[in-house]
């Protein structure tokens, strides 16, 4: 297989979630970066689209130096409970893998 080939389909994965009454989804794509040797790798961040009773939203989760999930660019409407959800949603499909 060519080293710069990485199956991106593959690892994208979707999970449903209840707010407020409504069912809801939020998919999932791990980040793919290019390394120092011109490799594809996944960094271990992960882009979230996620839709809530608020609207369609999108932002990037990875864990901190304490092992927590956080977001750096999440808008200020998405509550931590939400990103804590999505990184425990990570957690079980990795496990699983």
């Amino acid at each position: 297989m060519n080293k710069n080939l990485v199956d991106y389909c593959s690892p994208v994965f979707k999970f449903p979630y209840e707010r407020d009454g409504f069912r809801f989804y939020a998919t999932f794509h791990p980040e793919i970066v290019r390394q120092g040797d011109g490799c594809l790798n996944f960094s271990g961040r992960y882009f979230i689209v996620a839709l809530t009773p608020n609207g369609q939203y999108r932002f990037h989760i990875s864990r901190n130096g304490g092992g927590d999930w956080i977001s750096h660019d999440a808008d200020a409407k998405m509550d931590a409970d939400m990103i804590q959800w999505c990184g425990e949603r990570i957690e079980s499909r990795v496990d699983r893998n």
